[in-house]
């Protein structure tokens, strides 16, 4: 997506980076682990791409999380999104943590 708007519309690019930025990197109350499960809970129940997904997971893992962190994350996450949502994020972490 970021290749793409560089090329074709870098102006609407660096307002959407600046908005990302500020909502995703701002130095707030909740620190950046928080911060990753929050995303990876909420790309998981809106079916976003798996890769989406295992880049948060990723960033989560480099801030400190523990792959039983984002595990148990999908656990808790199972009741409200689904075991179709759940399915769909046991293998982005099985792609990014391994058999953890």
């Amino acid at each position: 997506m970021h290749r793409v708007l560089a090329e074709a519309d870098p102006e609407f690019l660096r307002a959407y980076d600046a908005f990302v930025s500020r909502a995703y990197l701002g130095t707030e109350t909740l620190d950046r682990r928080t911060k990753e499960l929050v995303y990876v809970a909420v790309l998981v129940a809106l079916a976003a791409p798996r890769e989406h997904i295992i880049a948060h997971m990723k960033a989560g893992l480099n801030a400190g999380l523990a792959p039983s962190d984002l595990l148990e994350l999908l656990e808790l996450i199972l009741p409200p999104a689904g075991v179709p949502r759940f399915i769909e994020g046991i293998a982005a972490w099985r792609e990014c943590c391994g058999d953890h």
